[in-house]
């Protein structure tokens, strides 16, 4: 957790302090002689331009202090890979190892990325018909890729994480995506690791809102949940939703813990939300019937005949 002000983050005279500061804070020993990690997770964002765009040096830099730790990075980079047609610009997180090549992080084509799924609105997109709105203000601002729904894990110290970015970890439907077995890519998640860059909302009710949607979101899939932020709230979760330690919020810092990762099915995971949606369905349909039956009876209710004498 850098704790790196929204003001400067994007400012390029202090790009290469705040770099500096998480390369500082990853490369930090172990606060336990056996607390040695296997995994350093770092927010969304922690280089907050393209990754072709960082000299080659830096990125041996950050090869080195995952060398220096003997520990995989996970980190949260805007990443471009492709050219002409075939360009792609996604919100990702990606994985840096002490056998990384820089080629390979330059050119967007490392084996264990994950590109945000569940984009912002204007954010991160702009909504179908709203760009001649955005052309009238003269913003620049562009689309990144959508990546797909469901994506490779990484796969890290015999585990299986799941990356989520941002609000993401508010969407349970498409979380357990990740904890279901694929046909395609394998057995689900045994860890879920959400990145966050909320620094745009300061010391707000909204870093505690964020929390609160992870711890959520372990409970519905009985996986833990790590969280790494900006600015706060960075926290382990346990499966059954409790919090397990944080750092304080709008401060620097490292949170040392060990994870045990979980496999199986909760019934969220295996069904979702069809069975809610089936007795919401099932009792609208009940209101509907009442309410015609009442109608029905009170149509067909003979008149008062009484004459007047």
């Amino acid at each position: 957790q850098g704790n790196i002000p929204q003001s400067d983050k994007f400012n390029p005279k202090l790009l290469w302090q705040s770099l500096n500061t998480y390369m500082n804070l990853a490369a930090l020993a172990p606060k336990a002689a056996d607390g040695v990690p296997a995994i350093i997770v770092m927010p969304e964002t922690v280089l907050p331009v393209f990754q072709d765009q960082v000299p080659a040096e830096v990125w041996q830099q950050w090869i080195a202090v995952a060398r220096l730790r003997n520990a995989s990075l996970v980190m949260g980079v805007p990443l471009h890979a492709g050219a002409g047609d075939e360009n792609r610009y996604t919100n990702s997180a990606i994985v840096v190892t002490p056998d990384s090549s820089v080629r390979d992080i330059m050119a967007g084509t490392l084996a264990m990325h994950y590109d945000k799924h569940h984009l912002v609105p204007f954010g991160e997109f702009v909504p179908t018909g709203f760009r001649w709105f955005i052309n009238e203000l003269n913003i620049p601002l562009g689309d990144f890729n959508r990546g797909p729904e469901r994506q490779r894990l990484f796969d890290l110290d015999g585990q299986r994480l799941a990356p989520d970015i941002c609000y993401e970890n508010a969407f349970g439907e498409e979380i357990i995506r990740s904890v279901r077995d694929s046909p395609l890519y394998g057995p689900g998640a045994t860890i879920l690791v959400n990145i966050s860059n909320l620094g745009w909302f300061g010391n707000t009710w909204a870093l505690r809102q964020s929390l609160e949607m992870s711890r959520m979101r372990a409970l519905e899939t009985a996986r833990p949940m790590l969280m790494a932020t900006n600015t706060g709230i960075t926290a382990a979760i346990s499966p059954l939703g409790a919090i397990r330690d944080q750092l304080p919020p709008m401060s620097p810092g490292v949170l040392d813990v060990e994870v045990q990762g979980y496999d199986g099915y909760t019934p969220y995971v295996r069904w979702g939300d069809t069975p809610v949606l089936a007795w919401t369905a099932i009792l609208l349909l009940l209101g509907l019937v009442v309410l015609r039956r009442r109608a029905t009876a009170t149509r067909d209710a003979p008149e008062d005949s009484t004459q007047d004498r």
